[in-house]
């Protein structure tokens, strides 16, 4: 895995993401032939940039809660 080469393609937005009504995000941040520290690196990014496009209208805590699964695994 080239986390070099993923990072600006994930940045550019070649990621699948799904938004439902309550305002939950899905989306993949890996796969399971990546590292351990290569997951916990896409998962921070996502997060952080979460954080940074936060519109400064919204109120209260942004994000309530983060669960991590495989595509067809228990969260």
């Amino acid at each position: 895995m080239d986390v070099a080469k993923a990072s600006p393609s994930f940045k550019g937005g070649e990621s699948s993401t799904a938004l439902t009504r309550s305002a939950t995000l899905q989306l993949r941040v890996g796969k399971v032939s990546f590292s351990r520290d290569d997951l916990i690196k896409n998962v921070r990014a996502v997060v952080d940039e979460i954080v940074r496009v936060k519109p400064a209208s919204a109120k209260g805590r942004y994000i309530m809660s983060i669960t991590v699964s495989s595509t067809m695994g228990p969260a």
